[in-house]
């Protein structure tokens, strides 16, 4: 085999995959593998049969290396524990920390300390027993000074992690549960907590994370807040405090992995650093022996992810092959990389880090040198460019619902610039630390670097057409991507004829275009009441295609618009939304909006005309003025129209109005057919009495979204869920509860009712949920 680590790391690949999938018991694993292995040394002498029974192996021992991995100990604090989810329990734990905690400050200006914890002791009711497992635990205090290696006991609520309750959202549950961790503790001022000693697990990695404490430090001491950002997250892998905005455009133009270490930064530092032992006409043996601990250095002082692990072996490989003068082939070391990485964690394979690495690298290593022809500097780079944005596009469209076609052009001049931000940097942070006056002098080197690196990133995201949002493709389609590209770059071998691909790719491209178009032309209404927490959120899907959002949930410490809302819509494939309308000028409804306005196209935006001293709201003004989005306030009587087969109806507000916010809300009966839905806002007491006697006629509806996320409606309640009567219940709430009252006058109907915080998101197609 040319190329025998690369069919090993397929191999052993697979094998995880199937064992994540089948649950395949641990004897049959074993058996398999055994009968392979002896079946592969018996026709060792046939070629063919031989490396079918050897990739069999490897099948097996990778779903047995995910299986071993993923089995736990007797005493292992999930075993040990039971919180069902969403709720918790106060518990006392023993143990050491296993990583640098990550500080900030809330955005109620409460010290956040997060941590991983590696449990082994836990206190109940028969006193400490011992225990095992991790453990994220995040405590807000401002007295907390934890280190790495800290024994700590701790007091907090214990509780599960909450999976994605929205479609669209990223699942930080199954994040968490791919690193082993089951649970999270939650500690706040007044529970106890002791540090018993300060320890050192690794001092290889307490080192290095002394080190990167420092470099923050003296990164935060010369640049503004936002250059200090970006560029510890470009040279320490600190990513926590980098503005949502800047964030956003990177995203866009498919740039974002120059946001997070990977094997980009590694290279490039490595070549700064050839260049500088170069400079000094260094041996290269010298080379080796100082590069080589400085890159598994800086892999540990990064956390050691998946990309940078890849690039770290890949680098050591090629140094390693050039002092014993040997040649390298790439993917064979692409194929080592994901073996060394899968070893320590399998379930890294469903690490998106992970995929997008390999996949892209993969792609520019197999995919640019077939285009052979291009000749010029300029040509390759756009070749190299290509490849990387082709091989990865498939599977950002998947993930993140987004596609990028100003990637090409955006790495032509990220990537290079790359090496002159990285440059100034560590100048800046070598000389700097010698000298004041050099450390200024550097740093202004470095900060105008980044400057024009954030400029470009932002004038590249609001060029016309540089990137869509779209459904996730079905993975089969994405096969078939690939297996086309394979194809067609082997089609010499295969003997098919480039006409035969044109003419290929054209009819698989209109049936992807026409059967979206059909589907959406047939489409039946739908309404989906996302779960962001107490507030509100709502869209309305049309037939033939016509969207309306209903308020865009909180935008205070977790911002929903840009968590929930928006990677619901951008899941969906929308790009423009018709028609905005904010019920009421409150936080926990308007606060998402701010980013919906900033990263969606807005027909119209309509509101109760309703103002309110808070910055979000105001943020929503500016934001339609500067974007130039039609505005229109409606009041009782009107009616919105322009959805096929559909209207919509204003019960409320009067046009005299309520001195109350909340009861000025505006209220939505949308009709469709025999179906109907009723959207009552935040409205109290006062507006629901104000509906009973001028609409009454109108209330019955199919669907009712409850007011005020299940507060009381006084001695209206009763009489105003009555007269709706709906077959549907919905109630977006948080973790607070429904109003008894409420809950009692719902009780009493022949109604399914759904909760946003017990169910997530509620869907309903036509009526029928």
């Amino acid at each position: 085999m040319k190329r025998p680590l690369l069919g090993i790391a397929i191999a052993f690949s697979a094998g995880i995959l199937s064992e994540q999938v089948l649950d395949i018991p641990v004897f049959y694993l074993l058996a398999y593998a055994v009968v392979f292995l002896f079946l592969a040394v018996l026709f060792k002498r046939s070629r063919t049969a031989f490396l079918i029974f050897a990739a069999l192996v490897f099948l097996f021992t990778g779903a047995l290396a995910s299986k071993q991995y993923n089995s736990l100990p007797r005493n292992h604090i999930k075993n040990l524990l039971t919180v069902p989810s969403g709720l918790h329990k106060q518990v006392f734990l023993r143990g050491q920390i296993i990583n640098e905690p990550a500080q900030k400050i809330t955005y109620y200006k409460m010290k956040e300390s997060r941590f991983l914890l590696e449990a082994n002791a836990l206190k109940a009711a028969r006193g400490w027993q011992p225990v095992s497992g991790i453990v994220s635990v995040n405590v807000f205090d401002p007295r907390c000074d934890f280190k790495y290696g800290d024994r700590i006991i701790l007091e907090g609520e214990i509780y599960q992690p909450r999976g994605a309750t929205n479609p669209g959202q990223f699942d930080y549950k199954k994040f968490l549960e791919r690193k082993k961790i089951f649970y999270v503790i939650r500690a706040r001022k007044g529970d106890f907590y002791k540090i018993v000693s300060r320890g050192r697990i690794l001092p290889v990695r307490a080192a290095a994370y002394k080190v990167r404490e420092r470099a923050e430090r003296f990164i935060d001491a010369y640049f503004p807040f936002n250059e200090a950002a970006v560029l510890k997250a470009i040279l320490l892998g600190k990513r926590e405090d980098i503005d949502d905005d800047i964030n956003e455009d990177f995203v866009k133009t498919g740039t974002a992995h120059i946001l997070a270490i990977s094997g980009l930064h590694v290279g490039l530092l490595v070549y700064i650093f050839i260049l500088l032992f170069k400079f000094f006409r260094l041996p290269f043996k010298v080379w080796f022996f100082i590069l080589a601990p400085l890159v598994l250095f800086y892999a540990v002082m990064v956390d050691s992810r998946p990309p940078v692990t890849r690039a770290a072996v890949m680098t050591l490989v090629f140094l390693l092959g050039r002092l014993l003068k040997r040649e390298q082939d790439l993917l064979n070391t692409l194929g080592l990389s994901a073996l060394v990485i899968l070893y320590l964690n399998p379930n890294d394979i469903m690490d998106i880090g992970f995929q997008l690495s390999f996949l892209t690298v993969g792609s520019i290593i197999y995919f640019t040198p077939r285009l052979h022809h291009y000749k010029a500097m300029p040509l390759k780079a756009l070749a190299v460019s290509f490849c990387a944005w082709m091989g990865s596009a498939p599977f950002i469209a998947a993930y993140f619902n987004i596609f990028s076609p100003v990637t090409i052009i955006a790495n032509l001049f990220v990537v290079p610039w790359m090496f002159f931000v990285l440059s100034s940097a560590v100048i800046f942070v070598l000389f700097g630390a010698v000298s004041p006056i050099l450390a200024l002098i550097f740093s202004q080197t470095a900060d105008f670097s980044i400057l024009v690196l954030l400029k470009a990133a932002a004038f590249l995201a609001n060029f016309p057409s540089a990137y869509f949002y779209v459904k996730s493709p079905p993975w089969i389609l994405i096969l078939v991507f690939y297996l086309f590209l394979f194809l067609f770059f082997e089609r010499k071998r295969v003997g098919i004829r480039a006409k035969f691909f044109l003419f290929g790719a054209l009819i698989f491209i209109n049936l992807v275009i026409w059967i979206n178009v059909i589907f959406t032309s047939e489409a039946p209404l739908k309404i989906s009441f996302l779960d962001v927490g107490k507030g509100d959120s709502i869209l309305l899907e049309f037939p033939r295609g016509g969207t309306m959002l209903i308020d865009g949930g909180e935008a205070l410490g977790a911002d929903m618009g840009r968590t929930v809302v928006g990677r619901y819509l951008s899941s969906k494939g929308i790009n423009k939304i018709d028609v905005v309308l904010a019920t009421h000028p409150h936080t926990d409804h308007v606060g998402g909006l701010v980013w919906v306005l900033k990263n969606f196209r807005v027909g119209l935006f309509l509101d109760n005309g309703d103002m309110e001293a808070n910055p979000l709201y105001a943020e929503c003004q500016r934001l339609i003025k500067q974007k130039k989005v039609k505005k229109g306030v409606v009041r009782e009587g009107d009616t919105i129209t322009g959805f096929y087969g559909a209207k919509l109806l204003v019960l409320n507000p009067p046009l005299r109005k309520f001195e109350e916010l909340n009861d000025n809300s505006i209220v939505i009966k949308v009709c469709a057919g025999d179906f109907s839905a009723l959207l009552c806002g935040d409205i109290r007491e006062e507006a629901a009495k104000n509906l009973l006697l001028v609409h009454a006629g109108e209330l019955p509806s199919k669907i009712l979204k409850v007011p005020h996320h299940g507060g009381s409606l006084g001695d209206a309640g009763q009489e105003f869920f009555e007269t709706i009567n709906p077959e549907i219940t919905v109630i977006s709430l948080g973790n607070k509860g429904v109003n008894r009252e409420a809950q009692s006058a719902l009780n009493g109907l022949k109604t399914e009712i759904y909760r946003t915080d017990r169910s997530g998101a509620v869907i309903i197609t036509d009526g029928r949920k």
